[in-house]
């Protein structure tokens, strides 16, 4: 993967493709069980967020950053069901790459935010 310049981390193009691809993938499938469809509820409503805040910061508009980071509780949440629950795993894995590619937009969020700044 190259790196990016300044230039294109502080451009708002760049910033709506990625979260375009990223709203494009398939989201790990629903499921009947209550434990795991609270959590898919809980990484749908998040994922939601941190794309919000993305058109938000795009647009120009202001907002408390400080809510632009990880949920420590989904993070826990998904390593107790990957112990409680080694039968579901691939699901409960499927979920936790959905989480990790959530932050990798926040990283290029930010990035994009410091090369405004500049």
């Amino acid at each position: 993967m190259r790196s990016r310049t300044s230039k294109e981390s502080s451009n708002p193009e760049t910033l709506k493709a990625r979260f375009r691809a990223h709203a494009q993938r398939r989201f790990p499938r629903p499921t009947d069980d209550p434990e795991l469809s609270n959590l898919h509820a809980e990484l749908a409503e998040y994922d939601a967020n941190i794309a919000g805040y993305a058109s938000r910061m795009v647009e120009g508009e202001s907002f408390r950053w400080e809510v632009l980071g990880p949920d420590p509780r989904i993070e826990k949440r998904i390593r107790q069901l990957l112990r409680k629950r080694p039968g579901q795993a691939d699901l409960i894995r499927a979920y936790q790459e959905e989480y990790e590619r959530i932050q990798e937009l926040i990283k290029v969020a930010k990035e994009f935010r410091r090369g405004r700044a500049r």
